[in-house]
């Protein structure tokens, strides 16, 4: 269940969610999403886990790229709606900007055990090619994405 959390937030999937084809005029990078360099397809390049507890992602937490998260991609398509894809299992959904563009709700629309789950992660930075967002829910952890 925790590694089908990555893929719906580990956007957020920050968030899901979750990915994108964006505006790619300015480089800069912000917390404040907006729905154009939201959408299109990302890859994880890196997670962490506050494992120890103390609210920062400490260098020993942060576990980069592998070869197994080359297979996972994150789509968030211009209509709301997104798709996660980890090898042959995908997870569907609907997905929004919320308190003024900076977290992501992600929300499963697929038949079965995750219907209906709903998560929300806080971007913490975005541009062009890169997302990085912080999920609570279930213990503290951020992901970085990478804009295919």
């Amino acid at each position: 269940m925790k590694k089908q959390l990555f893929g719906i937030f580990g956007l957020l999937s920050l968030a899901s969610i979750a990915m994108f084809s964006c505006s790619k005029s300015s480089s800069s990078t912000s917390s404040t999403a907006t729905k154009d360099n939201m959408v299109g397809t990302w890859i994880i390049t890196s997670t962490a886990s506050d494992n120890n507890g103390n609210g920062v992602k400490d260098a020993t937490e942060i576990v980069t790229s592998d070869t197994s998260w080359a297979h996972q991609l994150s789509t968030f398509n211009a209509n709301g709606t997104f798709a996660d894809n980890y090898y042959n299992f995908a997870i569907h959904g609907n997905w929004e900007l919320l308190n003024n563009n900076t977290w992501v709700k992600i929300t499963v629309t697929d038949t079965g055990v995750n219907y209906g789950l709903t998560g929300y992660s806080q971007i913490l930075s975005i541009s062009s090619t890169e997302l990085s967002i912080k999920d609570t829910s279930g213990g503290v952890s951020w992901t970085t994405y990478r804009k295919q």
